[in-house]
């Protein structure tokens, strides 16, 4: 029974730490679109920006708890992706404005 659950146990890789700075980013680039509108309208912008950042780092989440991330095909699309949510949390102070489509498409 331990020697199935040693299996199991993973350590979280440095990649994935600074995976999830990434996310953490584009979560406090959300203040900004709050700062910036504080009304009813900017409180759900602001929502669903939080509604779609938190979707894609749950799909990030479950991808790399089923695969390995140090692997080098894994490793390299993890980079890919890493780069694409950095320039999504870059867009999203402007997600409803002018950045609309980067934000889509890179997230």
């Amino acid at each position: 029974m331990s020697e199935q659950r040693a299996e199991r146990e993973q350590r979280v890789t440095p990649l994935e730490l600074f995976f999830d700075l990434v996310f953490v980013f584009g979560f406090t680039q959300v203040t900004t679109v709050l700062s910036d509108d504080p009304t009813w309208s900017g409180l759900g912008h602001g929502l669903l920006i939080l509604a779609a950042l938190w979707w894609a780092w749950a799909a990030y989440a479950w991808l790399t708890n089923t695969f390995d991330p140090g692997e080098g095909a894994m490793w390299g699309a993890m980079l890919v992706a890493m780069a694409a949510m950095f320039v999504a949390a870059l867009a999203v102070p402007e997600t409803f404005g002018r950045h609309g489509v980067v934000f889509g498409v890179a997230s």
